[in-house]
């Protein structure tokens, strides 16, 4: 009876280690959809990359509010989906790429690791835009 007992717990922590490791088709849906973020056009936020909890640039800010994180879905042209305690190192907006779509999510709890296809949402530091564009030339008088 103990042994039966004992195999529900293994099955739960082995499926635990499987969630961790992400499939291959699983990381080429990551990779796609990691080329197509980072090629949108954003003039203040920027994804990480997948599976890491760091920002691209060590300038750049994490997103660390709900409000904050729903316009950085709008930006980057994603979907908000909701806050909770999600799979992430640190607390914060991240961007989870699915099998066939991708949404943005507020993790409002830390965990130990990151998951395989959750990237951080940041705010792009402002050495990092590009300058802003000139005002039109103001006309002439007569």
């Amino acid at each position: 009876l103990e042994a039966l007992a004992a195999e529900p717990r293994a099955l739960v922590t082995e499926k635990a280690e499987l969630d961790q490791q992400p499939t291959e088709k699983a990381l080429s849906t990551t990779r796609r959809a990691r080329r197509s973020l980072q090629d949108t056009p954003s003039a203040s936020f920027v994804v990480g990359v997948a599976g890491q909890d760091a920002c691209p640039s060590p300038t750049d800010v994490r997103v660390a509010s709900i409000p904050l994180c729903q316009e950085a879905a709008a930006a980057i042209g994603l979907q908000y989906a909701d806050a909770g305690c999600y799979h992430q190192r640190t607390a914060g907006c991240l961007v989870s790429v699915g099998e066939s779509s991708s949404s943005v999510w507020y993790s409002t709890c830390s965990q130990p690791s990151t998951r395989f296809n959750h990237q951080v949402v940041c705010v792009r530091a402002a050495a990092s835009l590009p300058p802003p564009s000139p005002p039109p030339p103001s006309p002439s008088p007569p």
